[in-house]
């Protein structure tokens, strides 16, 4: 009995090999996606605005000033526009909103809106903690990971399931919306 492989064992041999390889790379693909996401999830939860900006997508990112800004328009032509920026929290004029990046734009909204909140659920929130329930390798450049937000506080709703849609941007994992 030989040892050599024929040239039908070693091109057997190598597709073996390949889907392997695509296996291995996409398990530590949506590893990092999961990564991405908790983290994102976590520093959200926990009042860590700038790092969830930072993970979510640009595109993102843009799509959520834009909608807001389209907010601002037509508050200003119904002559609401400063009850609607003092509704949100914002301490800065229309102006200075629309000239802010997107990232500074969503960094601002959320902080102001967080600054709103009732000081109970944001110290539940910074308690909460964030596990992932499943995730989903979409296709090379999309997954999907479904998490668990786990509250200790007795006063709040209790645990929350949520879910996250994340698009590559460049080589890294981005948050690109929440699934419902």
């Amino acid at each position: 009995m030989s040892n050599r492989l024929g040239p039908i064992g070693i091109v057997t041999l190598l597709a073996v090999l390949s889907v392997f390889a695509d296996y291995v790379n996409g398990q530590s693909d949506l590893s990092e996606a999961e990564r991405v996401a908790k983290s994102y999830m976590t520093a959200f939860f926990q009042g860590n605005i700038e790092t969830a900006a930072n993970l979510t997508h640009p595109e993102t990112l843009a799509a959520l000033k834009r909608s807001l800004l389209i907010q601002l328009d037509e508050a200003y032509a119904e002559g609401r526009q400063q009850a609607l920026l003092k509704e949100i929290g914002v301490q800065v004029d229309a102006k200075t909103l629309r000239n802010m990046n997107p990232h500074d734009f969503y960094v601002t909204i959320v902080r102001s809106n967080q600054k709103r909140g009732q000081s109970d659920v944001l110290k539940a929130m910074k308690k909460s903690k964030v596990k992932i329930v499943k995730s989903e390798l979409l296709n090379p450049n999309e997954a999907a990971v479904q998490l668990k937000i786990i509250t200790s506080d007795a006063g709040t709703a209790g645990d929350q399931t949520t879910g996250v849609l994340l698009t590559k941007y460049g080589q890294e994992w981005r948050v690109k919306t929440t699934l419902e």
